[in-house]
């Protein structure tokens, strides 16, 4: 047999043991073939094909792009370099690569599911399923592409389009973990909460030692208010992967909403090793450890919201009395810098700064991230001391409460009705404006937007609907400013709403505040208290097992309607004392 017929035996049979897994008989082949020419081409791309199925894509690269030299355009050798890159981590690089192997080849269905792929990794979702709707006819059940096709159904925002896709997978492929999982991940995105769990369990059926589907067992858990059993599957998935650091935030959850407040802090501290994946600086100097400082610079460092950063300020009076003579250095989001800066002034305020931020931070001794706060003065609900009441700026604050009283007599009620980034998240915080109808029905009131987003279409035709008025402003965003969101809420009376961002604010600024609670809530609500430990005036109404908002809405109502008369009392009685004065005619008997 002459050596070019015996390299292509030799790779025919290598591509076929590679094609059923059994990867050293594969090897064997291939390296049967390299002795009759290890620089075949053909014999370099058998043994990158072979590395990036045996899981090692980095070995694939020089290999691919020594092939891609010899023969560059080749769309073959441009795609599996470019997935071999994005394998070893970078999606920039493979994305490129297989960009032009797209171009090169419109018509070759791997290329294009691969270039599908790298669009989903990249957050272009509409051109991926354009390319799984155009090669779906192809596919038939192929398990693969209907698993990355739910997947980026669930990803851009449509978990019911991916559930009715991986629910045929599933019954075609039943003992498919990966599609499986995906299959309850859309489940849960939807608030199927029991579908997803059962997923869940199936796949560690499938593979007890996965670490991911515990994981995801115990966020689906929390949601669905199991917390003790979530408390168990979080506490399994850290101990089968203890480097995953998104597992021991999962678990950190749990362990929070379940009163266990000292493990859950040594559990979340891991969350600062995800900064990386979400574009913030590493910290780089000296991690504080709680212990007085004498005389040295320290920098707290921003993460997360908002919200989560007014929560975390209740530990700023406690780190200053523990280090009086410190300079206190703290990272907070720009929206946040005025407000802070006078509510505290014997700090110093700098932005959130990105990764990609030019600034420089301050020099500093030590650091520590802004969540660690508690580890050093908190083991239990009640060690939480209450925020220092936030200090709205005086003009912008006189303007607001102008434009509230030029509404007439009664209540001034700030109303917001969503929360939450996620799908999953807004599913379980957020309420519709019919929900809320019963609240807004409350006489002697005026409602106010405090709705982030751009709402003023669904306000106008909740209005034309039931004729609720909701007053509603210009040039109000509070994505972009908080400070004029931060003086309404001052100027305002009660606030009533949904958890998010503007739940925080209404609670730091020490407002009358009554809240609409998922049943399983954010972690810094807790669980069983009707109080939140860092807003002294804030109330927490909640829904119970059964997860439906009406009888909460009642409730909320029927408080809501004892303030407002309270405050017709009050400013009845205030009137009658102006006009005693002789600052009013008197009102007749």
């Amino acid at each position: 047999m002459n050596p070019n017929d015996r390299i292509e035996l030799l790779l025919g049979e290598c591509a076929a043991a590679t094609s059923r897994g059994d990867y050293g008989t594969a090897t064997r082949k291939l390296k049967a073939a390299e002795k009759v020419s290890a620089d075949d081409p053909r014999v370099l791309m058998a043994k990158a094909i072979l590395s990036l199925q045996k899981g090692f894509p980095g070995a694939a690269v020089p290999i691919l792009r020594r092939l891609d030299r010899a023969y560059p355009d080749n769309p073959n050798i441009l795609d599996n370099l470019g997935v071999a890159l994005s394998l070893s981590g970078d999606i920039d690089g493979g994305y490129e690569f297989v960009t032009r192997a797209a171009q090169l080849a419109p018509n070759d269905t791997t290329v294009q599911l691969d270039y599908a792929k790298l669009l989903v990794e990249k957050k272009q979702y509409l051109p991926a399923l354009d390319i799984y709707r155009r090669v779906q006819p192809h596919m038939g059940n192929h398990p693969t592409f209907l698993n990355n096709y739910g997947w980026a159904l669930r990803l851009s925002g449509d978990p019911a389009g991916a559930t009715a896709i991986l629910k045929g997978a599933a019954a075609a492929y039943p003992d498919d973990p990966l599609i499986v999982n995906n299959l309850g991940l859309s489940f849960e995105e939807t608030g199927d909460y029991e579908n997803a769990i059962a997923c869940f369990r199936k796949c560690i059926q499938l593979v007890p030692q996965n670490a991911a589907y515990h994981g995801n067992l115990c966020g689906t858990l929390r949601q669905a208010g199991f917390f003790e059993e979530a408390v168990e599957a979080g506490r399994e998935a850290v101990k089968l992967d203890p480097d995953d650091a998104s597992l021991h935030l999962r678990f950190a959850v749990a362990l929070f909403l379940t009163g266990r407040m000292e493990e859950g802090l040594h559990e979340y501290v891991h969350r600062t090793r995800l900064w990386a994946e979400q574009g913030l600086r590493p910290l780089v100097n000296r991690i504080w450890d709680g212990e007085p400082l004498s005389g040295e610079t320290l920098l707290i460092r921003a993460e997360q919201g908002p919200g989560d950063q007014i929560v975390f300020s209740s530990f700023l009076d406690a780190v200053r009395e523990r280090s009086p003579g410190s300079r206190i250095i703290v990272e907070i989001d720009r929206r946040l810098v005025p407000s802070f800066t006078r509510t505290y002034p014997e700090f110093e305020f700098i932005p959130f700064l990105r990764e990609n931020d030019p600034d420089p931070y301050p020099p500093a001794d030590v650091e520590i991230a802004f969540g660690d706060l508690p580890r050093h003065f908190c083991r239990s609900i009640e060690d939480i001391r209450p925020v220092r009441k936030l200090v709205a700026d005086p003009a912008l604050t006189a303007e607001w409460r102008q434009k509230f009283e030029a509404l007439g007599p009664g209540t001034k009620v700030g109303v917001a009705w969503r929360g939450g980034v996620d799908p999953v998240t807004r599913i379980k915080r957020s309420l519709t404006l019919e929900d809320m109808f019963p609240i807004l029905q409350t006489e002697n009131c005026h409602f106010i937007n405090l709705q982030y987003g751009n709402v003023r279409q669904e306000i106008e035709e909740f209005t034309a609907r039931t004729g609720v008025k909701l007053h509603d402003w210009d040039g109000v965003d509070p994505l972009k400013d908080l400070e004029t969101q931060i003086a309404q809420i001052e100027a305002l009376d009660v606030v009533v709403q949904a958890s998010n961002t503007s739940a925080h604010i209404a609670g730091a600024l020490h407002k009358r505040t009554l809240m609409l609670q998922a049943f399983s809530p954010y972690w810094v609500w807790f669980l069983g208290i009707d109080f939140a430990p860092w807003y002294p005036t804030l109330r927490q109404f909640r829904v119970d097992a059964s997860g439906g908002w009406p009888e909460v809405v009642d409730a909320v109502a029927q408080a809501l309607r004892r303030i407002s008369n309270e405050e017709s009392h009050d400013q009845g009685i205030h009137r009658l004392r102006r006009a005693r004065k002789g600052r009013l005619p008197c009102p007749r008997a």
